[in-house]
């Protein structure tokens, strides 16, 4: 297992009643977030903390010496982590205003499109070249 999931999973363990509590409010915030959004302030503080002092515990170390240049990746994975369980994590102290934001498509991946081909590919490809020999040079 990676460090940053161990760190993740050892966070979790560790605060157990706090991201049980915190995973309820960030239910109901996923679905309504005006009307839940004081609660989820609320709640969500101490759980920012929370994260901040583990990747602090992940990177702090690595920072210092020879890897500093990882040192970043390694906190992106694990907010990744984090994101990947908490996927509204972003919005604590953010006040929403207007229709409900729809969470599938923050987290979703853009589909890239797809390259048109050349046309002389396309006919290339329609041509019988099983029989076509080469006639050698030499």
């Amino acid at each position: 297992m990676p460090k940053y999931r161990d760190y993740f999973r050892k966070m979790l363990d560790e605060h157990k009643t706090e991201f049980e509590a915190f995973a309820q409010v960030h239910a109901k915030y996923q679905l309504d977030q005006q009307k839940h959004q004081a609660e989820y302030n609320k709640v969500g503080k101490p759980i920012q903390d929370i994260i901040r002092e583990w990747e602090q515990r992940l990177c702090g170390h690595s920072e210092k010496g020879t890897y500093a240049q990882f040192s970043s990746k390694l906190a992106e994975k694990f907010q990744a982590e984090v994101k990947a369980f908490f996927p509204m994590i972003d919005f604590i102290g953010v006040k929403v205003s207007g229709p409900p934001l729809d969470v599938s498509a923050t987290t979703a991946p853009k589909e890239k499109p797809k390259p048109k081909t050349d046309p002389d590919i396309d006919a290339i490809d329609k041509m019988d070249l099983d029989s076509f020999e080469i006639p050698k040079l030499f």
